[in-house]
């Protein structure tokens, strides 16, 4: 059997001018399958990493992101939130979602959000929000607690989809029906 081995020698001067030396060996196998436990495990993390990259990629080409702390302080947006709310990140970090807040929803909808992500559970909705400019935008988001090992939320990670379009073509849609209803009626009533 072999196996991997450290040498050191240490030479010494022994009466009559005689040299004598001392060998000695240490068995390296586990220092060996240690370092290539590490080295595995560093190409594993590489790879996670890389992946986690891609993902994040992919997630920030399609979605509005924002971590906010348990006081719903904005500690992370993404590129994509920053470009549609109008804000830039160094105007965003540190301030609450207050600053994008279209007051079109009434205080008991947002008292409702709080409540269910406070106490550890996702919430889902649609949410109108303000641009920096003042025109209204609209997401589908989902706001999902991250908690610690007593269960706790400690941060928020909420992840939005722009529906801009398709509520102002349901708005659009609902404007002509109601002056069809209001032609009808009309039409209706001269007639009578």
């Amino acid at each position: 059997q072999t196996f991997p081995v450290s040498v050191a020698v240490r030479q010494f001067q022994v009466n009559q001018g005689l040299t004598q030396y001392l060998f000695s060996f240490n068995d390296i196998r586990g220092r060996l399958d240690l370092e290539k436990a590490q080295r595995l495990a560093n190409e594993h993390l590489h790879e996670m990493v890389l992946e986690l990259t891609k993902l994040k990629k992919a997630l920030d080409a399609h979605a509005l992101v924002s971590i906010s702390d348990t006081q719903g302080r904005i500690t992370y947006a993404n590129e994509r939130f920053c470009e549609v709310s109008g804000y830039r990140l160094e105007e965003m970090l540190g301030n609450t979602h207050q600053m994008i807040n279209s007051v079109v929803h009434p205080a008991e909808f947002f008292k409702e959000m709080w409540e269910t992500i406070s106490a550890g559970k996702i919430w889902s909705g649609e949410i109108a929000n303000r641009k920096r400019n003042g025109d209204l935008y609209w997401v589908d988001s989902t706001i999902v607690p991250w908690v610690d090992e007593h269960g706790l939320p400690y941060q928020y990670v909420a992840i939005r989809k722009d529906i801009t379009q398709r509520i102002e073509a349901e708005q659009q849609v609902a404007q002509a029906r109601q002056r069809a209803l209001e032609t009808g009626s009309a039409i209706q009533h001269h007639l009578l």
